[in-house]
């Protein structure tokens, strides 16, 4: 639009509102800042940032879609899945920023829940759930129980808390492999709570500051190990997920809260953390997965590898993604396919 053309439109066509951004007269600093703010909020000025997790699944024969701000709560969702033979897409986080011209915080929250579900319908299509439910509607193999079941006889009265957790976490991950049965797989939960039981005690944050890392080991194919921590769970979380994705060998993850009364005191726990992670998935750790890489596809790998063509050919780089991560986990043999 030309500045002439411009001059022969009156201010309101425009639809510009006349908005005074100086405080009003007889308030103090505080309130004045709350107030702008206020008003630089309402003509959009500060957007609005949303995130959550979300995931796919289909029960029934139609799409659902689970979207959580919680990671805590996503994580129940999808072992409450498992549970039920139901297998959704792996969780991705994702976050949007919204200008907050035209709909209030809640509208926008709402927009968002709605964009998400638009992305989780176009990147994991029908194909993708037709083929998870082929594969896994035969029971699971069990063939990793023996293994637990021994593993359970070294951890007993361990009175290692981060023992546990790495156990809680593999015991999922062999779940979800189909490596373990639903019967075993609780077995299995309720040995763990028996051990926490025996600790019969609660962390207790000792510290006005509070700095948590998460980490797991993996090995590539070339043979080479190496560590990935993070102080972000969501981000360590998905960093495996993409990892399993590409065939490494990866370990479950580790995650560890230091506490100190001062801010400075948190300087080098990452490096003690790396030291822990590097105590407990140490060599014979990996070894233990190794083992378990050994057994048995808990799936049809044939089926397996012609539904991997028609998903390659018809699907998005996300749901071959979702399903080389859950082919990996039922322990196709890849170097087999012809």
């Amino acid at each position: 639009m030309t500045n002439d053309m411009q001059k022969g439109i009156k201010e309101e066509e425009y639809g510009i509102v006349d908005y005074n951004l100086g405080a009003e007269e007889n308030i103090n600093h505080d309130l004045a800042a709350v107030e702008q703010a206020g008003k630089l909020i309402r003509i959009g000025y500060m957007g609005v940032e949303t995130e959550a997790y979300g995931c796919a699944y289909y029960q029934d024969g139609e799409p659902h879609f689970y979207i959580s701000a919680k990671e805590e709560t996503m994580d129940r969702f999808q072992r409450n899945c498992y549970q039920k033979g139901i297998y959704p897409t792996p969780a991705k986080y994702y976050i949007n920023r919204y200008d907050t011209i035209l709909q209030t915080e809640e509208e926008l929250k709402l927009q968002f829940r709605l964009d998400t579900a638009f992305l989780l319908q176009k990147h994991y299509p029908p194909l993708l759930f037709e083929a998870l439910n082929a594969l896994t509607n035969q029971i699971s193999a069990n063939s990793a129980f023996p293994i637990m079941q021994e593993l359970c006889g070294q951890l007993e009265s361990c009175f290692d808390v981060n023992q546990l957790k790495l156990f809680y976490d593999l015991t999922d991950m062999l779940y979800r492999g189909r490596l373990l049965t639903k019967e075993s797989y609780i077995l299995l939960n309720q040995w763990h709570d028996k051990e926490v039981e025996k600790i019969s005690i609660e962390p207790i944050s000792s510290g006005n500051y509070k700095r948590t890392y998460s980490g797991f080991v993996y090995r590539k194919p070339d043979g080479s190990v190496k560590y990935f921590i993070d102080a972000l769970a969501y981000n360590t979380r998905e960093k495996q997920l993409d990892f399993i994705a590409k065939g490494y060998l990866v370990t479950p993850i580790l995650s560890i809260a230091y506490y100190s009364e001062a801010f400075t005191g948190l300087d080098n726990t990452r490096d003690k953390f790396k030291a822990e992670l590097e105590y407990y998935i140490g060599e014979t750790y990996i070894k233990l997965m190794e083992l378990l890489k050994q057994l048995p596809a808990s799936v049809d790998q044939e089926l397996y590898f012609s539904y991997l063509d028609q998903i390659r050919q018809n699907c998005g780089k996300e749901a071959e993604q979702a399903f080389l991560y859950f082919g990996y986990l039922w322990n196709i043999k890849f170097e087999e396919k012809k």
